[in-house]
């Protein structure tokens, strides 16, 4: 079989063909690989949602199977204490997921897309608005460029004074939600 695909393809090649490898050597590259695939640090935060997930599990007596049930109580548990908690099921996944091939399926649950949602809901960070750009910051920045004669600082003096200008144009060239207008 080996011989007429090689020969479907354009004959039995026109690379060299490399020596074969021993199995166990075959496996053991093919582990580093795997092991490799991900930065250190992300495999370190990975191992952190892993590890929070098998410490909740053995705490609540809950079997490691990432069922929708389990899957919803870890999210409202870890949101009582943390605001990444669903982040965490990242982690959960990339250790677990071979191991219980229906963790793509449960994650997707509409139970727990609901717990996710409300997590994010529930500890999100309020809105800070910064305080409006003003002409007056303007001129200081212009004086901060003719003290120091800098070209970076011209040069963001310039910046902020088109970008400043430019969204106030914005703001004329826009239709108001006015209901007179649609009538």
């Amino acid at each position: 079989m080996e011989d007429v695909l090689l020969s479907a393809l354009g004959g039995h090649g026109t690379r060299s063909m490399c020596p074969p490898m021993d199995l166990g050597e075959l496996d053991a590259l093919t582990l580093h690989l795997q092991t490799n695939a991900i930065d250190q640090s992300t495999l370190k935060a990975y191992a952190t949602g892993a590890h929070d997930y098998v410490r909740f599990c053995m705490l609540h007596v809950l079997p490691l199977d990432p069922t929708p049930s389990t899957l919803s109580h870890y999210i409202a548990y870890t949101s009582q204490f943390i605001a990444s908690g669903p982040k965490y099921l990242t982690g959960v996944h990339h250790f677990l997921g071979d191991v219980y091939p229906d963790f793509n399926a449960n994650w997707a649950h509409p139970l727990v897309t609901t717990m996710v949602c409300g997590s994010k809901k529930v500890r999100a960070d309020p809105v800070r608005c910064k305080l409006p750009l003003h002409t007056a910051h303007l001129q200081t920045f212009l004086n901060v460029v003719w003290c120091t004669g800098s070209y970076d600082n011209f040069l963001f003096a310039v910046i902020m004074s088109c970008a400043f200008y430019g969204c106030h144009w914005m703001g004329e060239i826009v239709l108001k939600n006015d209901k007179s207008l649609f009538d």
